[in-house]
């Protein structure tokens, strides 16, 4: 967070998905060599006080994407923020 700060760059620090246990998806290979895709339980937990930290700090914004949706809406608004010229 220092280093970003130091060097003036804004974080744009994005949580994605929700807190709780889920399924993984995991591809295993069975005893005939066929791959296969099986789930498996992981617990999820977004460390949104780091998250919105590292955005404060730096002059950006933390945003929480819990769909598809409101990820799309995320780029859009941060696109809508930052626009930065570039020489080729």
């Amino acid at each position: 967070i220092k280093i970003a700060k130091d060097f003036g760059v804004k974080v744009y620090s994005i949580g994605v998905g929700k807190d709780g246990e889920t399924q993984l998806p995991v591809y295993m290979v069975d005893a005939l060599g066929n791959k296969r895709k099986v789930y498996r339980p992981f617990f999820s937990k977004v460390n949104e006080e780091l998250l919105n930290e590292m955005a404060q700090v730096t002059g950006g914004k933390y945003y929480l994407a819990n769909s598809t949706n409101a990820l799309e809406d995320i780029f859009n608004d941060i696109n809508d923020l930052e626009k930065t010229k570039i020489e080729s």
